[in-house]
C-alpha cells in the first residue's frame, strides 16, 4: 500500500469521525455552548471534505476549486472554536470581537475566491505531479497572512489563553485536567500549521486532517463527560434539592428516580422500590393518571397537596417516561379556606345590611306616609295662615327626609350590584323640560338665576334609563344651587353621535359658587363626604348624592367629570351613552316657557267604586282623603282577608293594596281576588301601595296581578297621574275651569309602549285609529311566530333568494308598525342577500333572528294586557247570551272547522263575539278569529276544542 492510499484512508477515517461528533452534537440539548461546536464541526467536515477532493484532483482547475471550498469550510472553524472555548471557560464574551474577525475573514475569503484575476492572495498558482500526489504550488501574498493571522492565530490564542487561566483557577478540582487536555489538544492544529507554512511539510499539509481529529476529539470528550453545560448536573441538583416531592418513572410506570421530599411525604418509599411499579407506593393518587388535565389534588394524612404529571418523549417522539411532581398546598388551601369563611361572613352581613335597610326603609316610610299626607290634608282643610305655614314645614321637611332615605338606599342598593338598568324610549325635550322647570323653582328659592342652553342636534326619541338619568342630574343641580349664593347654575346639554345606533348625551352643570380645592376633588364622589366642612355646616345633606350620581353614571356606562377654582366655581360634566332611536332633530324644541306651569284638570268620576286596602289605619285614612275629592264611593278594609270579603260582594274599578300585610300580603291577596271572584276579580285596576323602592318593585307587583303601583309615602300629584291613567276620559267630570288636554302623549299611550317600537311615529304615520293599529300588532304577531322558522329554514337550504325576499318583508312590517331598529338590521340582511354577502347572513342571523323573537314576546305581553283591558270595558256591552244559545253556537262553529269549512267557522265565531261575554272567553275567542284570518285553521280548530272542553265542564 502505497503513502498517497494510506493519506486517503486517515482522511476518510477522519471525516467518519467527524460526521460521528456532529450526530452526538444533533442529538444533545441545545445550548449556545452545542451550538458552537455544531458550527466549527460542520465547518471542519467541509473544510476536510474538499481536502479529500483536492488530494484526488488531476488538473489545476479543479484542484483551485477544491481549495476554494477549503477555505469556505475553515474560514469560521477557529473563530466558533474560541467562542465554545470561551463560553466553556465563563468568560463573558465580546461580540463586537468577533463580528470584527467575522467581518475580516469574509473579506479573506472572498478575496481568495477570486486570486485567480489579482495576487492579493497568492502572488503565484501552479500545479505539479511531482511528489506521491498531484498538487497545487502556491506561493502566498499579503491576504493569506492576514486571513492566517485573523481566522487562525488570534483566534487560537485566545482560546488557548482561556484553557490556561481556567486551567489555573480551578487547580484541585476535577475539572481542571479537562481545561488542560483542551489546552494542549488546541494547540496541535496551529503547530502543524506553522509548521507546514515553514516549509518542514514540502509534500503533503496533514494542518487539515489533524485539526479534524483534533476537534472532533475535543467534542467527543465534552459530550462524554456531559460538563460543555451544567444542565445534566443542575436538572439532577435541583431535584434532589427542592422542597417538594419530584418523582422520575420510565414508560412502563416503573420508578427511575426520586428525590428526598418524597421520601418525607410517601414513608414507605426507600431505595428499593426503585424499578417498582409506582402504583405499589400506599397513598400515591393514581387518579393522576386519568385526568383530562394532567393535574390532581388529592389529602394525605391531613394534609393537601396538588400533583401534576408530564409525559417525556425522546426525538423519535416515542414515549420514555413521567416526571411528576407534587407540591404541598396545605397552606394554601386553608388560606382559601379562610378567605372562603371571610367572603360569607361578608355577604352574610352585607345581605343583613341590605335587609336592614329594606326593611327599615318601609318602617320608616310608613310613618312619614301619614307625615306627608296629613300635611297636605292640614294644608287643604285650614283656614288660618300660621297653620297653613306650619303645613308646609312639615311637608318640606318630611320631602327632605325621604330624599336622604332614598339616598342611603340608592347607596345600598349600588354596592350590593342590585341595581339594574330599565330601558325605555323617551323624549329629550320633555325629560330636560321636566329639569328645567324642577331647577327654576328650585334656583328661585335660593335667590339665583338658572340657566339653560341646548344644542342644536338633540334627537327626538332615544332610549336609555330615564330614572337614573334625572337623578344624576337633579343630584349635582342641586348641590350647585346649595354651594352658590350669588350668580347662576347652567345646564348645558349636547349630543354627540358616535354611530346611526348610538351616542353621547353630554351634560355641563356649571356655577358661581364657592369651588373646590384642588386637594378635595379626589374625595368629593365619595359617601358621607362634604370636602368644605365649614361651608357644610350650613348646607344640609349627607353628601350621598355626588357618589350615588357617580356609580350610577358607571353603571350606565357613563363618566363624571369636574373642573373647579376655588371661589370662582365648578364645572361637572356627565356623559351617558344613549340608544338613538329617531334621530330627527326638532327646530327650537327647547325654546324657554313663559307664564307659570300649567295646573292640572282635577275632576270628579260618578258610579265608581274604590277600595283601599292596608293594614295601618292611618295609611287608609290619608288615601281615603286624599281620593275624597274626586267623587268616588270609597270603602276601606285593615287586612287582605276583610278585602277578599268586600270583592265578593262589590264590583270594585280600582283597588288600591297595600304590599306588606301580615297574615296574608298584597301579593297574595290580589291573587285570590283575580282567581276566586270571576268578573269581581278580573274587573279591577289593582295598584299596589308600596314602600318597598327597591330596583325591580315594578317588575314583582306587574307579574303578580297589579296593573300599576304607587309608592309611598303617597304623593298627590303622583296619585292624580294614576287616577288619569286607569280612568276612561268618558267617565271624567272636569271641575276646573281649565280645559282637560285630550291630546295624545306619551303618557296615554304608556300601556302599550314596546321596546324597541317607536309608538309615536307609528301612531303619527297611521291613517286609522288606535285600535286598528292594536289590529296590525297582532296580525305581525301572529305572522312573525310563523316567519321565525321560515327565515331559519331558508338559511339551512341556503335559499339567498327567498330569503331576501322574507327579510325584505320584515322590513317593510317592522317599520309599518314603528319598529325601527328590527327594520333597519333587517335592512342590512336584505342589502347582504342582494349583494350575496353570504358571510354576514351567516354571522348575524341569530342576532336579527334574537331582535325578532324580542319583540315577538313584548308585542305578546302588550296584546295580552290590551285585550284583557278592552274586555273588562266591553264586558257589559252587547246583548245577553243564554248557556244553551252559546253552547249551541260554539258547537257549530267546532263542526264547521272539523269539517273544513272555515269561512262557516269564522262567520259564527265572529257572531258570538257581538254578544256580551266572560272577559276570559272573549280573549280565546278573539284568537279563534285571528287564526282563522290568518289561515291557521290547525290552531284555531285546536283552541276552538278546547273552549268547548271547557264550556261543557261549567255546564
Amino acid at each position: 500500500m502505497d503513502v498517497f492510499t494510506v493519506v486517503n484512508i486517515i482522511q476518510i477515517l477522519g471525516l467518519i469521525l467527524a460526521f460521528l461528533a456532529i450526530i452526538l452534537l444533533l442529538r444533545s440539548d441545545r445550548t449556545e455552548i452545542q451550538h458552537d461546536m455544531l458550527v466549527f464541526m460542520l465547518g471542519v467536515f467541509v473544510h476536510n471534505s474538499a481536502f479529500l477532493l483536492e488530494l484526488n484532483c488531476k488538473t489545476l482547475d479543479a484542484a483551485l476549486v477544491a481549495t476554494r471550498m477549503e477555505y469556505l469550510g475553515s474560514s469560521f472553524v477557529v473563530l466558533f472554536f474560541c467562542k465554545f472555548a470561551l463560553n466553556y471557560c465563563n468568560v463573558k464574551v465580546n461580540q463586537l470581537f468577533f463580528h470584527v474577525l467575522a467581518f475580516i475573514d469574509g473579506i479573506c475569503v472572498t478575496v481568495m475566491w477570486s486570486c485567480q484575476y489579482h495576487k492579493l492572495f497568492y502572488t503565484s498558482i501552479s500545479y505539479t505531479q511531482d511528489g506521491f500526489y498531484p498538487h497545487l504550488v502556491l506561493t502566498y501574498g499579503p491576504f493569506f497572512y492576514i486571513f492566517f493571522a485573523v481566522a487562525l492565530i488570534i483566534p487560537y490564542m485566545v482560546s488557548f489563553i482561556a484553557f490556561i487561566r481556567s486551567y489555573y483557577k480551578s487547580r484541585g478540582r476535577k475539572i481542571s485536567k479537562h481545561y488542560g487536555i483542551y489546552a494542549t489538544i488546541s494547540t496541535i492544529p496551529p503547530v502543524i500549521l506553522i509548521f507546514y507554512i515553514a516549509g518542514l511539510f514540502n509534500e503533503f499539509d496533514i494542518a487539515p486532517v489533524v485539526l479534524m481529529y483534533a476537534l472532533s476529539l475535543v467534542v467527543i470528550f465534552v459530550w462524554s463527560k456531559s460538563n460543555y453545560d451544567l444542565t445534566n448536573v443542575a436538572t439532577r441538583t435541583f431535584i434532589m434539592e427542592i422542597d417538594d416531592s419530584v418523582i422520575i418513572l420510565d414508560e412502563d410506570m416503573k420508578i427511575m428516580l426520586f428525590n428526598p421530599a418524597t421520601r418525607r411525604l410517601f414513608t414507605q418509599i426507600s431505595d428499593a422500590h426503585v424499578g417498582t411499579f409506582i402504583y405499589d407506593i400506599a397513598g400515591f393518587p393514581m387518579e393522576l393518571f386519568e385526568s383530562e388535565n394532567k393535574r390532581w389534588e388529592f389529602n394525605l394524612d391531613g394534609n393537601y397537596y396538588d400533583s401534576h404529571i408530564k409525559a417525556m418523549y425522546d426525538y423519535d417522539n416515542n414515549l420514555r417516561g413521567y416526571a411528576i411532581t407534587i407540591f404541598d398546598i396545605t397552606e394554601k388551601q386553608k388560606y382559601i379556606e379562610d378567605i372562603d369563611a371571610m367572603r360569607r361572613d361578608a355577604e352574610a352581613a352585607n345581605m343583613a345590611k341590605n335587609d336592614f335597610i329594606a326593611n327599615m326603609s318601609h318602617e320608616i316610610r310608613t310613618p312619614m306616609n301619614a307625615i306627608v299626607g296629613l300635611s297636605e290634608l292640614i294644608k287643604e282643610e285650614c283656614r288660618g295662615r300660621k297653620v297653613y305655614t306650619f303645613a308646609c314645614d312639615i311637608t318640606n321637611a318630611s320631602h327632605n327626609l325621604l330624599g336622604i332615605i332614598n339616598s342611603i338606599l340608592d347607596i345600598s342598593t349600588l354596592e350590593s350590584g342590585k341595581m339594574e338598568i330599565d330601558e325605555e324610549q323617551y323624549s329629550p325635550k320633555e325629560l330636560l323640560d321636566n329639569i328645567r322647570s324642577t331647577m327654576n323653582v328650585a334656583s328661585s328659592q335660593h335667590g339665583i338665576e338658572f340657566k339653560y342652553e341646548a344644542g342644536n342636534n338633540l334627537p327626538k326619541i332615544l332610549s336609555g334609563d330615564t330614572s337614573k338619568l334625572q337623578q344624576i342630574l337633579l343630584n349635582i343641580l342641586n348641590n350647585a344651587i346649595k354651594f352658590t349664593e350669588h350668580g347662576y347654575v347652567m345646564l348645558k346639554t349636547s349630543f354627540e353621535k358616535v354611530t346611526d345606533e348610538k351616542g353621547m348625551l353630554i351634560f355641563e352643570i356649571s356655577d358661581t359658587g364657592i369651588g373646590i380645592k384642588k386637594e378635595d376633588i379626589a374625595h368629593i364622589f365619595d359617601s358621607f363626604s362634604q370636602v368644605d366642612s365649614k361651608r357644610g355646616r350650613t348646607a344640609e345633606g349627607t353628601g350621598l348624592g355626588l357618589s350615588i350620581s357617580k356609580k350610577l353614571a358607571e353603571l350606565m356606562h357613563g363618566r363624571i367629570s369636574v373642573d373647579s377654582v376655588v371661589g370662582e366655581g365648578s364645572v361637572f360634566t356627565v356623559a351617558i351613552p344613549q340608544k338613538i332611536i329617531d334621530g330627527t332633530v326638532e327646530n327650537n324644541v327647547f325654546a324657554v316657557k313663559t307664564g307659570g306651569d300649567k295646573k292640572e284638570n282635577v275632576f270628579t268620576v260618578k258610579d265608581c267604586k274604590v277600595l283601599v286596602v292596608d293594614d295601618n289605619k292611618i295609611n287608609r285614612k290619608v288615601a281615603l282623603g286624599m281620593l275624597k275629592p274626586y267623587g268616588f264611593e270609597l270603602m276601606d278594609a285593615e287586612s287582605g282577608k276583610e278585602a277578599l270579603e268586600l270583592v265578593k260582594d262589590n264590583l270594585f274599578d280600582i283597588i288600591f293594596m297595600d304590599h306588606m300585610m301580615p297574615e296574608m300580603d298584597g301579593v297574595e291577596t290580589t291573587r285570590r281576588i283575580r282567581e276566586d271572584f270571576g268578573e269581581n276579580g278580573r274587573y279591577p285596576v289593582i295598584i299596589a301601595l308600596t314602600a318597598n323602592a327597591m330596583d325591580g318593585a315594578r317588575e314583582l307587583f306587574l307579574n303578580n296581578g297589579f296593573e300599576d303601583f304607587l309608592p309611598k309615602p303617597v304623593d298627590r300629584k303622583v296619585m292624580h297621574q294614576i287616577l288619569s291613567k286607569w280612568i276612561e276620559d268618558d267617565r271624567k267630570v272636569a271641575v276646573t275651569e281649565n280645559a282637560v288636554d285630550n291630546s295624545i302623549s306619551l303618557d296615554d299611550i304608556s300601556g302599550i309602549f314596546i321596546k324597541g317600537v317607536s309608538i309615536v311615529d307609528a301612531l303619527e304615520n297611521h291613517t286609522g285609529t288606535l285600535d286598528d293599529y292594536l289590529e296590525i300588532l297582532k296580525l305581525f304577531y301572529m305572522q312573525g311566530k310563523e316567519k321565525i322558522p321560515q327565515i331559519l329554514e331558508l338559511v339551512e337550504q341556503e335559499d339567498w333568494v327567498n330569503y331576501r325576499i322574507e327579510v325584505h318583508g320584515l322590513k317593510g312590517a317592522s317599520a309599518n308598525i314603528g319598529a325601527l331598529e328590527l327594520s333597519a338590521e333587517a335592512k342590512k340582511h336584505e342589502d347582504a342577500a342582494t349583494d350575496n354577502d353570504i358571510d354576514f347572513i351567516l354571522k348575524n342571523v341569530d342576532a336579527l333572528i334574537d331582535m325578532f323573537k324580542t319583540l315577538i314576546d313584548e308585542i305578546k305581553v302588550v296584546l295580552d294586557k290590551q285585550s284583557k283591558y278592552n274586555s273588562n270595558n266591553e264586558a257589559n256591552s252587547g246583548e245577553e247570551i243564554s248557556m244553551q244559545v252559546l253552547g249551541d253556537k260554539l258547537k257549530q262553529a267546532s263542526e264547521y272547522i272539523e269539517n273544513f269549512k272555515s269561512k262557516e267557522c269564522l262567520k259564527v265565531v265572529s257572531e258570538i263575539l257581538q254578544y256580551r261575554l266572560n272577559s276570559d272567553l272573549k280573549i280565546m275567542l278573539e284568537e279563534v278569529e285571528l287564526d282563522l284570518k290568518l289561515y291557521k285553521d290547525d290552531e284555531a280548530e285546536e283552541l276552538l276544542a278546547k273552549i268547548v272542553a271547557e264550556f261543557n265542564q261549567m255546564k
